[in-house]
């Protein structure tokens, strides 16, 4: 039997990595697989396809496997075992999404004698020990490692070392399809301009889109403004709160936050005037034909008008110098430069081909990391002690309310 296998971050919120999961998870069950996804983050699964592996949610891979014992490890990987029942003759794949899970993934993937796909979805990660960095570089040097565009690797190596051209391995993550011909209850008040963006409100580019409305909605005391973000936040991160007070000030808008939201109404989408979103959720919106605002997620400045001055949703090309938000809104809502050409939702019917491609043509040497040469980082040394002198569900607990406090 063909079985794949996700270990990823979570399951729980409506972001791209969710949507990408579903829309693989559906292409690989079409395509023959027995598909399992594990996870840790804790909450509501809001996406239908996703919530069979509720189940599958095991808060300890949250912590580094480092950081716990031999013995410990070993139970969490048995839980897993015993849920996938892999078989000698099975056909294994295991794809790891998350920096802080990947390890997990490769010490499983020995034990089930399986292949292991390290694809990160995030592009803001970044290697946060020797020893992860030791990992990944056997992992990218095995082509066993892979981004969701060119630069993903650059970025996460360049601190390091150079990432030939040849060499920058990625895989586009299909997760634009999340919007529908459904209803919504929001009825947005009476307002000259509607601004909007789509996607996970604490995302890094959001602060920076706040302040480019700000300045441009401060510039137009003569016009009424809604504003609008459709998505919402992770627990613990405050954004919304944040949000408010900023646009707050003016007195000629309104702010609303629907929270996340899957799938998406069409009919929100099309009442807004243009939208500063980033990455997979700038092209859902560009391509509904609504002017767009794209990001940068390096220097989280406006790139340009998607599929009008640029064609890039997450990193500036060369020759793109970084632009103001107020230019842009300006060249859109004033000067009626790009017009809004409402399309109807594109019949999208996302095609991971490519993703079996790169898995078939990973290092035909079966090799898994030794472990043995892991360099632990001060912080899971940290935690190692911490966990060793008072549980894990302690410092869990711990780590929670310092996340919420914060």
């Amino acid at each position: 039997m063909k079985k794949y296998i996700f270990m990823t971050h979570s399951i729980v919120k409506v972001g791209g990595a969710e949507i990408y999961l579903r829309n693989k998870c559906n292409y690989l069950k079409e395509k023959g697989w027995q598909v399992y996804i594990f996870s840790y983050d804790r909450g509501k699964v809001l996406i239908s396809d996703l919530r069979e592996f509720e189940a599958c949610i095991i808060r300890k891979l949250s912590f580094s496997p480092m950081v716990f014992s031999c013995r410990e490890r070993q139970r969490v990987l048995d839980k897993i075992g015993q849920m996938v029942a892999a078989r000698s003759d099975d056909e294994i794949v295991v794809e790891s999404n998350n920096f802080l899970i990947t390890l997990w993934a490769e010490l499983l993937t020995e034990r089930l004698g399986a292949r292991h796909l390290v694809y990160e979805l995030q592009e803001d990660s970044f290697i946060h020990s020797p020893g992860l960095l030791d990992f990944l570089k056997f992992k990218y040097e095995r082509r066993e490692f892979a981004g969701i565009t060119a630069n993903s690797l650059v970025n996460f190596f360049s601190p390091y070392f150079e990432v030939p051209e040849s060499n920058r391995y990625f895989l586009r993550a299909y997760c634009s399809n999340s919007i529908e011909d459904t209803d919504t209850d929001l009825a947005l008040p009476l307002a000259d301009v509607t601004i909007g963006s789509l996607g996970r409100i604490e995302k890094s580019f959001v602060r920076s889109a706040v302040e480019g409305m700000g300045r441009f909605i401060g510039r137009h005391p003569e016009l009424k403004f809604n504003v609008v973000f459709i998505g919402g936040e992770r627990n613990g991160h405050h954004r919304e709160k944040a949000i408010r007070q900023s646009l707050g000030k003016y007195p000629n808008v309104n702010v609303y936050i629907t929270g996340l939201l899957f799938p998406i109404p069409a009919k929100l989408l099309y009442s807004v005037d243009v939208f500063l979103s980033s990455a997979g959720s700038a092209f859902a919106t560009a391509n509904l034909g609504i002017p767009t605002i794209s990001y940068d997620a390096n220097d989280l400045q406006p790139i340009g008008i998607l599929r009008h001055t640029t064609q890039n949703s997450i990193f500036r090309g060369s020759g793109e110098p970084p632009v103001s938000a107020e230019e842009l809104l300006s060249e859109v809502l004033i000067q009626k430069k790009y017009p809004k050409d409402i399309h109807s939702i594109p019949d999208v019917h996302p095609d991971f081909s490519s993703h079996m491609d790169f898995v078939s043509q990973m290092s035909p040497k079966w090799e898994y990391y030794d472990f043995k040469n892991y360099v632990y980082s001060r912080k899971e040394r940290l935690m190692r002690l911490l966990v060793q002198c008072f549980g894990y569900h302690a410092v869990d607990w711990l780590r929670g309310v310092r996340k919420f406090l914060c």
